[in-house]
């Protein structure tokens, strides 16, 4: 967590969320590469421009 004043204002609980999002977002993403890279170059995409668009919404 930051220890930057600017951002005293904010609760400790509410850091630790968006946090853990972040966390989860990248884990979610590390995962779809994973299972992107293991496809041939022929094959569908297991991840759309569309679900990262949304994933992003989401995290707004």
């Amino acid at each position: 967590m930051s220890a930057d004043p600017k951002f005293d204002h904010i609760d400790i609980n509410e850091k630790q969320k968006v946090l853990n999002e972040c966390v989860e977002a990248e884990n979610w993403l590390r995962e779809k590469k994973q299972q992107q890279d293991a496809l041939p170059k022929h094959a569908n995409p297991v991840l759309l421009v569309a679900e990262i668009r949304k994933k992003a919404e989401a995290l707004d």
